[in-house]
């Protein structure tokens, strides 16, 4: 018995390779019912998301198990007209798969090192494993370690702290300004990834109310409609700006949308109400004279770049404080599995050599008279005893040994332990 996940990561593979070589929720039953069907497949959980496409399992043997999950892709990218990228194909043995899983989960392997949400969906791939009967006592044991050991990272690291991105950066100053947000009017200025990215965002904050303007109307009303917000022309957002209390900029404007005069006017309307801009455009669509007047609190693309990059330092500091936390849980595992095996093995070798030896005592029974025979029996008992010492001894001490699962797993094959 071997452990092994094999797959495709973002790491390695295209966004639009993966979206091709994904396993849908509905499709599972089936995938599992196939898997299963492998004679190298004990166990299995199907890791499916948009950056990676990934198979745990649990495996008779190392090599023959990697070697039947490619099998299995390339059958599957076969049926897809796609072409199976060799050089891109990843898999992990025993300790390493450990590793990687607890990497996984806690957010390692993300794109945005220490996001929370791969974790939910480890937990639902988990689920689905497990209602499809494709999960037993190694697998359950194994997942639920998973979970357990990020709840520890969670306690003890600082590692999903800080944001990595630019949308999220700009939604948390704004909070530092006005909070809750619920109760904010926030203008989005432009239509395009960035601006949709921060819109939805502050639509995640629930506030009281997005507009969106644009140069071109339509592409207002497509995003207004993604986040339930309000479509405005590009000519109308100066209008807004007496009553929003947030407005985000991110056009490809070739002169500033928005002056110093203009925010000095407005400002008269707005009373003591503080007004926060966030100019995410190069060029800069939003004056930076605004920066000095009172009430206004003005941050371009470079104030949220320098915190996201001081924000991945920490996240690269605590990602080390991580790696160790899992290394011990991987040799925890690792404890517990190789005491699931060897003691069973030790006692199936003994069992095999005694048959054996009880065998070929039954073919010379009649040749020998009653005494001599209570001496056979004593010499080869202790000849069979002493042929074993050494195993045993060498198989004690895979305990310790980091490749000690296959090693265990070559001796069961050897001597055909798993044989019923």
């Amino acid at each position: 018995m071997d452990l092994v996940v094999a797959g495709f990561d973002h790491k390695q593979s295209s966004i639009s390779f993966l979206d091709a070589v994904s396993f849908l929720p509905d499709a599972l039953p089936r995938v599992y019912e196939q898997l299963l069907a492998l004679p190298e497949i004990q166990e299995a959980v199907v890791l499916s998301t948009c950056n990676r496409s990934e198979i745990y399992a649990v495996v008779r043997d190392l090599h023959e198990g990697i070697r039947a999950l490619r099998r299995f892709f390339e059958i599957r990218l076969k049926d897809k007209s796609a072409v199976f990228p060799a050089n891109q194909f990843r898999h992990f043995g025993n300790d390493r798969m450990i590793f990687h899983l607890f990497a996984t989960i806690s957010g390692l392997e993300s794109l945005l090192v220490g996001e929370t949400q791969i974790a939910g969906q480890v937990r639902e791939a988990y689920r689905m494993a497990s209602e499809n009967g494709a999960t037993d006592t190694i697998l359950n044991r194994l997942f639920h370690r998973a979970f357990e050991t990020n709840k520890r990272i969670r306690a003890e690291t600082h590692i999903g702290e800080g944001t990595v991105s630019l949308g999220h950066a700009a939604v948390q100053l704004a909070e530092k300004i006005f909070y809750p947000l619920e109760n904010c009017r926030v203008l989005i200025v432009g239509a395009g990834d960035t601006a949709r990215i921060v819109a939805k965002h502050f639509k995640e904050k629930s506030v009281a109310e997005l507009r969106v303007s644009n140069r071109t109307f339509s592409r207002a009303e497509a995003l207004a409609a993604e986040i339930g917000g309000h479509p405005l022309k590009l000519e109308e957002f100066p209008s807004q700006l007496p009553v929003a209390d947030i407005v985000v900029s991110a056009t490809n404007s070739p002169k500033f949308l928005l002056t110093a005069q203009a925010v000095r006017r407005i400002s008269k309307k707005r009373g003591s109400r503080p007004l926060f801009l966030i100019d995410l455009a190069v060029p800069a669509d939003f004056d930076p004279q605004i920066r000095r007047l009172d009430g206004v609190y003005l941050y371009n693309i470079e104030d949220l770049r320098q915190i996201v990059e001081r924000n991945r330092h920490i996240r690269e500091r605590e990602a080390e404080l991580t790696r160790i936390i899992i290394r011990e849980e991987v040799q925890s595992f690792l404890s517990w599995l190789k005491g699931l095996q060897i003691n069973p093995t030790i006692q199936d070798l003994r069992k095999h050599f005694e048959a054996i030896r009880q065998e070929e005592l039954r073919r010379f029974r009649e040749k020998f008279s009653e005494q001599d025979w209570l001496l056979v029996d004593e010499l080869t008992r202790r000849m069979t005893n002493k042929m074993l010492h050494t195993p045993t001894v060498k198989l004690k001490e895979l305990f310790n040994h980091p490749d000690g699962i296959h090693r265990i797993s070559l001796v069961k094959q050897l001597f055909e332990l798993d044989k019923p």
